[in-house]
């Protein structure tokens, strides 16, 4: 152990990490623009509204004649409206109105692009599964710049995998750059396998979503093309393990999620990658984070500013690969009758790990065997520790606002007419809505004095400007 260390210095020497967390968030204000370090946990301060449907949307009980009623067979009428996306000059947003949509068979979407599948609510419009034992439900093979929202995947005890995001090499698209945003995954095996048949499936999103009973794991990356999922606000409630590369490979980074009572360990890894885990609530689980031996591989890993309460094991963290490991600010309180240590860090051969600022409630904190710095830890009482669930963010609301839909392929002037129309209703927030398509611009749009943009934000599928 180094001694005499500042924790600026330690910081410093750290700045690999650190421009890491620097680049994921970066990632996610694209997808949420109203973050900010000091509102992570504040679910008032990142409320948004959702604006839709749009007469361009396809309707799937409207247009394709699904009942959503539980009891007939929905599977054809979704299949068909899922084939149609993909379509050239057909809509590029499938809405599901309210409603539980009984399948019996596997649902496909081969090599869309920038399309977006919307439930109308995850509490009202639901996916359920009564099809054979260990099947998949929704099958995504080379889908690319893609959204799924608001909905929930009931596998119904009897589904294996809710989204299989899985190409198989043989159809156009690499899969990646896809959103998962506001859906319930519950009673399955996995919420969403990534990269299952021997290709990647990357660059992909996870956004306030619930994984709920999910006998495998919530999570998991199976290929090493299968690189930089990123979960935000999620909770992962009663599943084996949370997020997972294991058995398989593949990297993720955890963010501002909660998990609750996960019967394995909250995050498990095998295969070596980059992981990060930050700001993570942890309540009830048998382990926060477990990092299995996988031989002379380094696996640089970020534990930083995590919550864990009444860990079952007495090494919530337990670390078997090269590292090197940066512990900062977490907080741990481990129950009454456990022995430690906090943390364990051993392998074949020795390791490196920089601990600051963390704070645990017994003094057998750390076991590591190699190089160690330590900087500002902490034997505390429980009380000293804020053990209080965080509010995450919730599903976006609907928002009812005025609509003015401009025809695709328009040009200039017939945009332009509808951001008239649309300044005469200041103040209420109106929306100019232009579905997916080419649009001409030949002159130069104005937005007349004084009117106010509207704050909420709609689903913009493959609109091109020229």
């Amino acid at each position: 152990m180094y001694k005499g260390t500042t924790r600026r210095q330690v910081l410093r020497m750290t700045s690999g990490f650190v421009a890491g967390a620097a680049a994921a968030k970066i990632v996610h204000l694209t997808a949420v623009q109203t973050l900010t370090s000091k509102t992570l946990f504040s679910a008032s301060s990142i409320q948004q509204k959702l604006v839709g449907s749009f007469p361009s949307w396809s309707n799937v009980k409207k247009d394709y004649h699904a009942t959503g009623d539980g009891v007939k067979d929905d599977t054809n009428a979704l299949q068909q409206a899922l084939n149609d996306l993909a379509q050239d000059h057909r809509p590029k947003v499938l809405y599901l109105p309210a409603g539980t949509y009984r399948i019996t068979q596997t649902l496909v979407m081969t090599s869309h692009l920038n399309v977006s599948v919307v439930g109308q609510n995850p509490s009202s419009t639901t996916i359920k599964w009564d099809g054979p034992q260990d099947g998949i439900m929704l099958h995504l093979n080379g889908v690319r710049y893609s959204r799924l929202l608001r909905l929930t995947f009931d596998g119904n005890r009897g589904a294996l995998i809710a989204v299989d995001q899985s190409w198989d090499g043989n159809v156009p698209n690499f899969d990646s750059g896809n959103e998962y945003a506001d859906i319930t995954f519950q009673d399955l095996g996995y919420g969403i396998q990534a990269g299952a048949l021997g290709h990647g499936a990357a660059e992909s999103a996870v956004l306030r979503c619930q994984f709920i009973r999910c006998s495998t794991a919530g999570i998991i990356t199976k290929n090493f093309n299968a690189l930089d999922w990123f979960v935000w606000y999620s909770t992962f409630n009663n599943c084996k393990v949370g997020v997972t590369n294991h058995p398989g490979s593949g990297n993720f980074h955890v963010f501002n999620s909660i998990f609750i009572g996960s019967t394995s360990a909250d995050v498990e890894v095998g295969n070596a990658e980059f992981f990060s885990l930050r700001n993570n609530f942890s309540l009830n689980s048998k382990a926060f984070f477990i990092a299995n031996f996988v031989g002379q591989n380094g696996s640089p890993t970020t534990i930083q500013g995590n919550t864990i309460i009444h860990p079952e094991d007495d090494s919530p963290i337990r670390i078997q690969n090269l590292g090197p490991v940066l512990l900062m600010d977490n907080a741990i309180i481990s129950r009454k009758w456990s022995l430690g240590p906090v943390v364990r860090y051993k392998t074949f051969a020795p390791v490196d790990l920089v601990s600051v600022g963390n704070k645990c409630t017994i003094s057998n904190m750390i076991e590591v065997e190699g190089r160690s710095i330590r900087v500002n830890d902490q034997i505390v009482t429980p009380e000293q520790i804020n053990a209080s669930m965080p509010k995450l963010p919730t599903s976006w609301l609907t928002a009812s606002k005025k609509v003015f839909e401009v025809p695709v392929g328009s040009a200039a002037a017939a945009i332009q007419k509808a951001i008239d129309s649309a300044a005469k209703h200041n103040g209420q927030h109106p929306i100019v809505h232009l579905p997916a398509g080419n649009y001409l611009i030949n002159q130069t749009l104005v937005q007349p004095g004084r009117s106010k943009p509207a704050a909420t934000k709609g689903v913009i599928t493959g609109v091109n400007l020229e």
